[in-house]
C-alpha cells in the first residue's frame, strides 16, 4: 500500500479468473519471500496502476487443476476430430 493505496485496494478484491492490466516496477523479492518452485519466484511487481479489464464468474472447478485442464484438452481434441470426420461425410 505504500506505492499506491488505490492499486492495493483493487488488488485485494481480485479473482484468479479475472483479466487485469498492471503497470509497475519489477523488483527482487524480499529475503525469505523467494519461491524457488516458480520461474518468477525471485521477483515481484511493485504495482503502481491496476485496471480490471474483464470479470468472470467463478467456474465450478479450479482453473489450476491439471486434471481438469487435461480433460478439457481431451474433449477439445475429440470435438475437433468429430468435426473433421463430419466434414468428410
Amino acid at each position: 500500500p505504500q506505492k499506491s493505496a488505490q492499486a492495493h485496494s483493487i488488488g485485494e478484491k481480485l479473482r484468479s479468473e479475472w483479466v487485469v492490466s498492471i503497470k509497475g516496477i519489477v523488483i527482487p523479492r524480499a529475503s525469505g519471500m523467494v519461491n524457488v518452485k516458480l520461474p518468477t519466484g525471485e521477483i515481484e511487481v511493485e504495482v503502481e496502476e491496476i485496471e480490471i479489464l474483464s470479470k468472470s464468474k467463478t467456474p465450478p472447478f479450479s482453473i489450476s487443476d491439471e486434471s481438469i485442464a487435461a480433460l478439457l484438452t481431451a474433449l477439445a481434441q475429440i470435438l475437433t476430430e468429430t468435426r473433421q470426420a463430419a466434414a468428410v461425410l
